[in-house]
């Protein structure tokens, strides 16, 4: 049976070029590249020329990016070590419908801004809740979304929160492989982006924080990555993570052209299904290329999601099922559409139209056999 991955928004296929700087990578010297001698001056070579890279790709410089284990990591380290500098009776203000990273990172902290129903943030309220929390440690703001593809008007709460002299944080994790990504006129403070959602490998990840800025490290105990996050760099990961990001800063004009025919195509073939509502942006520019999110009326996803895992396709659902039951997406909630009975589907760059077909093929009739059994 052929495979087919509609689920790659949490994990996109390695790329070759990913996959060759690491094999490459395991032939260097084993060596601390924080030490003075040649086997950890060559280690440290090939790491700084990854971080130079990576810089390059998202516009920053590359003395702003600290490598990571995940983009999580990153967006955690912000939260807590802003938190931790501001204090008692601090808030993290962000979007309704940021990713868990962010408002569990926050917890009881996390103050949110609401969105209109196609998942887009309202800026003036965004702004509001500037003025009105008067202890503001941080705030938070996807560039895009991770279940239904919303671009967030970033460049607009930058100015308001730069205006209020407020910290921005900006999760690039899902926006970094679809859209030209530039921090340095963005406006942001700190960014967080993703390894595998770019092709990297698994386990990488990056925070960017702008010049000047500073707060307490989450991991201590050395000075590794000037001193902002302690343990010894994973070299051969982060030249995987680069290599990633060299391909796809030449490639990427392609690939979301590629993407966005496919999802168009999928979005047209799922609006023909009865019972089916697409989620999110109606317009392509007010949306992340790669990514389709509807809802299936009267039917729980886990049987849908099962349904397509058997006839080969890989897709995901916002919804969470826990001790039998199922638990709604937070982000769909927030938009106030039906949160419960979501699908996502995601391409990827080695996505094809033979993809896209096999799902409006046999989701139909997956649907109707257990609209039957309903």
């Amino acid at each position: 049976m052929t495979r087919r991955n509609l689920d790659s928004a949490s994990a996109a296929p390695l790329r070759d070029s990913a996959r060759q700087a690491m094999v490459a990578a395991l032939e260097l010297p084993s060596a601390d590249p924080s030490r003075l001698h040649s086997e950890a001056m060559e280690v440290r070579a090939h790491l700084e020329h990854a971080r130079e890279i990576v810089a390059s790709f998202i516009g920053s410089r590359s003395s702003e990016v600290i490598f990571t284990s995940s983009a999580s990591e990153a967006i955690a380290m912000t939260i807590r070590g802003a938190l931790a500098k501001g204090g008692p009776g601090t808030v993290v203000v962000g979007s309704a419908v940021e990713h868990s990273a962010v408002r569990e990172s926050a917890g009881e902290d996390f103050r949110s801004v609401p969105v209109d129903s196609q998942g887009i943030v309202d800026v003036d309220a965004f702004e509001a809740m500037l003025e009105s929390e008067p202890l503001i440690a941080l705030a938070a703001c996807q560039w895009g979304n991770h279940e239904m593809g919303a671009i967030q008007p970033i460049e607009a709460i930058a100015e308001r929160c730069a205006a209020h002299g407020v910290m921005l944080l900006v999760d690039a994790a899902q926006a970094a492989p679809w859209l030209r990504i530039n921090f340095l006129s963005s406006g942001a403070d700190f960014m967080a982006l993703s390894g595998p959602k770019l092709g990297g490998p698994p386990g990488t990840g990056a925070l960017v924080v702008k010049r000047g800025k500073r707060i307490p490290p989450m991991v201590v105990g050395g000075a590794q990555e000037r001193g902002r996050r302690a343990g010894l760099e994973n070299t051969p990961s982060m030249m995987g993570l680069a290599a990633a990001c060299e391909e796809l800063e030449e490639s990427l004009d392609s690939e979301i052209t590629a993407a966005l025919a496919l999802t168009d195509r999928l979005r047209t073939g799922l609006t023909a299904i009865d019972g089916i509502t697409i989620f999110g942006p109606d317009e392509p520019d007010d949306r992340l290329p790669h990514l389709v999110c509807c809802g299936i009326e009267g039917i729980e996803p886990q049987a849908v999601l099962l349904g397509l895992d058997q006839r080969g396709i890989s897709a995901h659902s916002g919804s969470a099922c826990a001790a039998e039951d199922i638990q709604p997406s937070p982000v769909l909630e927030a938009m106030g559409v039906d949160a419960a009975r979501s699908l996502r589907f995601s391409v990827h760059a080695n996505s094809t139209a033979d993809d896209i077909d096999a799902v409006l093929t046999e989701l139909p009739q997956i649907v109707s056999d257990l609209r039957a059994l309903a």
